[in-house]
């Protein structure tokens, strides 16, 4: 078993090697933390063959990827449990407002000023109706307590509503 003292020595040794390693990780070298396995793995280099094209997928609505509780003045809420609203879900309307951007949802929810709303949605290729109460959070904006994210050009950007 190896120890800390100079773990990044040692992970440049390892990296040498492909198997597993054992290390111990410890506080200056006197009080042991953890117990740690590295599997190592051969290099790999990876060359990029071929052209680039500019490819933009563009959906209808904004889709559903996570639901979290909202932290607000008086309590934790989560305001779409009794909506039937999870994940894989795709937002098309807020009160018969077309909904096609992450950005137009915030606003639109925002705008409502915690009074009920109607959300139109897609469900496995259903189409269905839920009424929600947005709920103030901590920061004073209204929020259904849902993360989304628009076309598939910005995949990496979710926002918490």
């Amino acid at each position: 078993m190896q120890t800390s003292s100079n773990i990044g020595n040692q992970l440049e040794s390892a990296s040498e090697k492909t198997g597993k390693i054992d290390l111990e990780l410890s506080l200056f070298d006197v009080i042991p933390l953890k117990e740690v396995t590295l599997n190592v793995i051969p290099k790999t280099k990876v060359v990029p063959v071929g052209g680039t094209i500019g490819l933009k997928l563009y959906t209808k609505g904004v889709l559903v990827v996570g639901m979290s509780e909202i932290t607000g003045a008086e309590n934790t809420q989560e305001p779409y449990l009794e909506t039937g609203i999870k994940e894989g879900d795709t937002i098309l309307t807020v009160n018969e407002k077309e909904i096609s951007s992450t950005d137009e949802l915030i606003k639109t929810v925002n705008e409502s000023k915690g009074e009920d709303i109607t959300i139109t949605y897609s469900s496995n290729g259903e189409i269905k109706v839920a009424n929600i109460k947005p709920s103030k959070s901590n920061e004073g904006d209204y929020k259904l307590g849902l993360w989304v994210r628009d076309a598939a050009a910005r995949s990496w950007y979710y926002h918490f509503l």
